[in-house]
């Protein structure tokens, strides 16, 4: 997802040409699936990556557990508060809202496409400013 640092932020969005916030972990689940499954030869991997890639999935959809490819394993009061010992880079961070998405990257560092800054940023935890860091959020 690095790769979308500064793409600019776009509602629906879902390339460099624009991307927005389920969209950006959406590419990560894409690609993710697409690199492991063809350095592994697993063709299931490559179908769950088409798959991913092939249904459109919200923020709100991906915290319900959308098409049982995302699981809800925690809930926080917000990410300044999460404990990041319990929890892995690839993790995603979903608004109890179901507004919006972030996905973590490790060494409390999470990257998201941001519709105040109308673009795709990383941020430390503890930000302050980051209004998506102060809301109540679900781990997937």
């Amino acid at each position: 997802m690095n790769s979308f640092l500064g793409t600019n932020y776009l509602w629906g969005g879902e390339n460099k040409l624009g991307i927005d916030c389920s969209g950006l972990v959406r590419q990560g689940l894409v690609g993710a699936n697409l690199k492991y499954g063809l350095l592994s030869l697993n063709p299931q991997l490559i179908r769950e990556g088409i798959s991913i890639w092939f249904f459109d999935a919200s923020a709100e959809a991906l915290a319900s557990e959308y098409r049982n490819k995302t699981k809800v394993i925690m809930k926080a009061n917000s990410i300044n508060e999460l404990d990041h010992e319990k929890i892995q880079p690839g993790d995603i961070a979903v608004t109890q809202d179901g507004t919006h998405t972030l996905a973590y990257i490790g060494n409390q560092t999470w990257i998201e496409a941001d519709p105040n800054y109308l673009k795709v940023i990383q941020l430390q935890v503890s930000d302050k400013n980051n209004p998506w860091f102060n809301v109540p959020i679900y781990i997937v």
